[in-house]
């Protein structure tokens, strides 16, 4: 097959608007070059003789102002002689590919503000082409900020948990969209309850926050990000931290070993004439991340034929200590350890 290529603009620099009477003005240019302007000559019966296609043009129809983040549909359209198949459209968006198709219709969202070319190459299946360089589309942001590359920023959301129990891990996130925003700063902030005021987590360059819950109630996280001198707040997400539960505590191995100790003591003292019982306050210290206990108290004893028991106080010391008291364990044995949420 010989096929010998050629370039024709019929538009100059100047694209057509999508007046349809200009349009038509410029494909009437297209038909009164016919006899000028061939763009590939090749061969198509496979007998080797030579049969003239002829790929005349493309229009390209787009507004000239667009919204980042929104998806723009480009129209193109080839001009070609009867006998010239067309391939394939293929639309470059700044000189890069972003997509091929017949139909001629391209969908493209820009993620960045400013002045972007548009070109489109149009491809006869013969090998004949016509390229044009296309148009320039001012990519504007919804809310107005312009002239600085990156700084266009359409939502803000952050990603935090619900339901928390103390001692858990956390970790707080956020999305940007569009997701090649440039963001300068970004500010995780908790407040408790509905009329608290905001306090700062974490502030700087990183788009995640990891901590462990510290304090039980319930709060509001919130994130603020800053592009291009501009604030953008997320909406707020409600955050429940709680007490551990009976299932936490008696999961944790150093309950488990302090527990066993006293129920051996309870164990060694018990005889056939009386026993009593003993308890103690089980803390957990939220900057060790560990359960701590208190003294051990102990009940009156009871002979074999009376119901034992204890009266566990909480001392003044001993509620200094307690950040926050948080569970009250009366073990004889184990298996029957009542609590109560303190």
């Amino acid at each position: 097959m010989n096929c010998v290529k050629s370039r024709f603009d019929p538009f100059g620099t100047n694209p057509p608007s999508k007046d349809i009477s200009e349009i038509s003005t410029n494909l009437r240019i297209f038909f009164s070059k016919l006899a000028e302007y061939s763009v590939a000559n090749c061969s198509t019966d496979g007998s080797g003789g030579e049969k003239e296609c002829f790929l005349y043009g493309v229009i390209l129809d787009a507004a000239n102002t667009i919204t980042v983040g929104s998806p723009y549909t480009f129209s193109a359209f080839a001009v070609a002689e009867a006998e010239c198949l067309l391939k394939t459209y293929t639309f470059s968006i700044d000189n890069v590919i972003r997509g091929y198709n017949l139909s001629g219709l391209f969908s493209y969202t820009f993620d960045q503000p400013g002045q972007h070319s548009v070109q489109v190459t149009a491809e006869c299946s013969c090998g004949g082409y016509f390229k044009w360089d296309g148009m320039s589309v001012d990519a504007q942001c919804p809310n107005t900020i312009t002239g600085v590359a990156g700084s266009c920023v359409t939502y803000v959301g952050i990603n935090a948990p619900s339901k928390l129990t103390l001692l858990d891990d956390y970790t707080l996130s956020a999305t940007i969209q569009p997701t090649s925003a440039k963001i300068d700063n970004y500010h995780f902030q908790i407040k408790r309850g509905e009329t608290g005021s905001w306090y700062t987590l974490y502030e700087g360059s990183e788009s995640t926050f990891s901590d462990y819950a510290k304090v039980a109630g319930h709060f509001k996280i919130r994130l603020k990000v800053t592009a291009n001198n501009k604030v953008y707040t997320a909406a707020e997400s409600a955050l429940e931290m709680q007490f551990p539960t009976y299932g936490h505590i008696v999961g944790d191995s150093a309950f488990l070993a302090k527990t066993v100790n006293v129920w051996t003591d309870i164990l060694a003292e018990t005889n056939e004439l009386w026993r009593r019982e003993q308890g103690f306050w089980i803390m957990v210290n939220t900057k060790t991340r560990q359960y701590e206990f208190g003294a051990i108290i102990y009940g009156a004893r009871a002979g074999k034929d009376e119901r034992a028991g204890l009266v566990l106080r909480y001392g003044l010391s001993e509620l200094v200590r307690a950040k926050p008291i948080i569970f009250s364990a009366l073990c004889a044995p184990i298996m029957e350890c009542s609590n109560n949420n303190g």
